[in-house]
């Protein structure tokens, strides 16, 4: 007799897929809907690295218009990191300016 085993397509944002021996796990959806989102679908990516030593400051004459999406945006980012590593740096040093 064989169970009927529920198995999930979707866990945390991370898509599940099952293979005969093996399981692949996938954060496509999650960026296409964080790209979606932030209105970037379609967009041309760029190859554009950070310096290690910028010097940035906080400027308190300009805010931002919404910064509650601002610290929503960096902390899907932060989940994004998982799998994207290359994004690590540059999402630590945008999340210093989120207060």
């Amino acid at each position: 007799m064989t169970k009927d085993i529920r198995r999930p397509k979707y866990f945390l944002g991370i898509e599940v897929t099952h293979k005969k021996h093996s399981v692949l796990l996938s954060q496509r959806k999650y960026a296409l809907d964080l790209l979606e989102e932030t209105e970037l679908m379609g967009r041309k990516p760029a190859n554009t690295l950070m310096e290690s030593n910028v010097d940035l400051w906080f400027d308190d004459c300009h805010t931002l218009d919404d910064p509650e999406r601002y610290r929503r945006l960096i902390g899907k980012l932060i989940y994004l990191t998982v799998i994207r590593t290359d994004i690590t740096f540059i999402i630590g040093v945008l999340s210093r300016f989120m207060h």
